[in-house]
């Protein structure tokens, strides 16, 4: 099921997420049975100051895929967010996004924006 970040992330309480985070035994990268991280929650709902603030955890795993193939930053996109598209784009270098993942899909992150 869905761990205390992932539901915080989800409705958006950076303060929750910010005490959660200081613990050192929390799975930042944790995905339930359908998949998501909490940091594809955060995109899912819009949570736009969550999302920026999980970016900059070096432990966040800027690539992982939910059950769909989907990256949190293709999510970003297809909620059509540039706000929080654009957090990912500065946050690119520093936390890897692969440009590869641009083609993971036949229409690429870049057609869903």
């Amino acid at each position: 099921g869905l761990t205390a970040l992932h539901s915080a992330c989800n409705l958006g309480h950076l303060d929750v997420v910010t005490c959660l985070l200081q613990a050192d035994h929390i799975n930042v990268n944790f995905q339930h049975e359908y998949g998501p991280t909490p940091l594809h929650l955060a995109c899912r709902g819009r949570k736009v100051e969550v999302v920026r603030y999980l970016l900059q955890d070096e432990r966040i795993d800027i690539n992982a895929e939910d059950e769909t193939g989907g990256t949190p930053f293709r999510k970003a996109c297809a909620m059509g967010c540039s706000i929080m598209a654009t957090c990912f784009l500065q946050h690119m270098h520093d936390n890897n996004i692969s440009i590869d993942l641009l083609a993971l899909y036949e229409n690429g992150v870049l057609h869903v924006a």
